[in-house]
């Protein structure tokens, strides 16, 4: 009876690669696709942000982005340019915002598929899209046109770039690099976190990156990808940029600062992503990962570890810093070091 079982499994074809990702993509799509018009979030965030795309539509444009929602200053308006040809398609509808970021988030899969394999091994690749595939809180995030959202599809392509660049040195994708990285801090300004980790990546990790051409072509980049935050700023005596710097001197007096913020976001962030929002299985994930990474060996030496690890402890640093209420997004720099 074994043999016979044995020879069965031997002569069935393996199943094509491209078709098993298919699949978990189309898994995802239907997931995120399913009743949109019911299921997708469309409240008064989401209406100012489809009222600004529309304007722009009609030839009203504008340098400004949503309104942050901590401080007295605004995002940049990249989401909103991201957003504008699926309004020009679909017209002036609330679900055309949604539409974008259901195709950004089915995109998502097909990138961490690359990355994970890129990291280890197919199997990983397929692990890891196939997560990202049925996540609760990525789906969630699908269903809702919200600035920091399409920063995670930005900050998995500027893992996977960097990935790229440190077996592969390149200028042109130094620039790309940096054109990512200076769009995706105008989603939330604690994308600066990847910005912080790529200045500092290669000067402990890859030493061949640690070079004046790095850095330079990067920060043409970033300049680049900022442009229209910095044409609103020099326009405006840069109004966001001294608001900023006030919030962070002076924070806000009405804001509560707390250490068990810090604590709590990121068993949350485990639960609602793979755990069925279950925050005490949470805690124990958190606790096994914590575990792992002090164990690990391969943290240092290994290029895309380092990263992983850099990535983590600079948004723990940044967030411990900020000290008051965390929500998920919040920590979109490390869903991916961590998801």
């Amino acid at each position: 009876m074994i043999n016979t079982v044995k020879k069965i499994l031997l002569n069935i074809k393996p199943i094509s690669p491209i078709l098993l990702l298919l699949f978990i993509v189309a898994i995802g799509s239907f997931l995120r696709i399913y009743r949109l018009p019911d299921l997708m979030i469309f409240r008064a965030d989401q209406a100012i942000d489809a009222l600004e795309v529309v304007k722009m539509t009609e030839g009203h444009f504008t340098l400004l982005g949503p309104k942050a929602s901590v401080g007295p200053f605004y995002n940049g308006p990249i989401v909103y340019y991201l957003m504008l040809p699926f309004f020009y398609i679909l017209g002036p509808h609330p679900l055309s915002g949604t539409v974008f970021q259901v195709f950004l988030s089915i995109t998502t899969i097909f990138i961490i598929f690359f990355l994970g394999k890129r990291i280890s091994d197919t199997t990983t690749g397929y692990i890891a899209s196939f997560l990202t595939a049925i996540s609760p809180l990525f789906i969630d995030y699908s269903r809702a046109i919200f600035n920091s959202y399409p920063a995670v599809f930005f900050s998995s392509c500027i893992f996977g770039f960097y990935i790229l660049i440190s077996e592969k040195p390149q200028r042109w994708k130094y620039l790309l690099l940096g054109i990512l990285l200076g769009c995706t801090v105008q989603m939330h300004y604690l994308m600066i976190v990847l910005v912080i980790t790529l200045i500092i990546h290669p000067i402990i990790f890859v030493r061949k990156l640690y070079r004046f051409d790095y850095y330079i072509v990067v920060f043409i980049g970033f300049i680049i990808g900022l442009s229209p935050y910095l044409a609103f700023e020099f326009r405006h005596d840069f109004i966001n940029i001294k608001n900023i710097i006030y919030f962070i001197i002076n924070g806000s007096s009405d804001a509560p600062r707390s250490f068990l913020f810090f604590i709590e976001v990121w068993p949350r962030l485990l639960s609602m992503s793979f755990l069925g929002n279950y925050f005490y299985l949470g805690i124990m994930v958190c606790l096994a990962l914590i575990f792992f990474m002090w164990q690990s060996r391969q943290l240092t030496k290994n290029t895309t570890y380092s990263l992983f690890f850099l990535t983590l402890f600079t948004t723990f640093c940044i967030t411990i810093i900020y000290g008051k209420t965390l929500t998920t997004h919040y920590l979109i720099p490390a869903i991916r070091p961590i998801c």
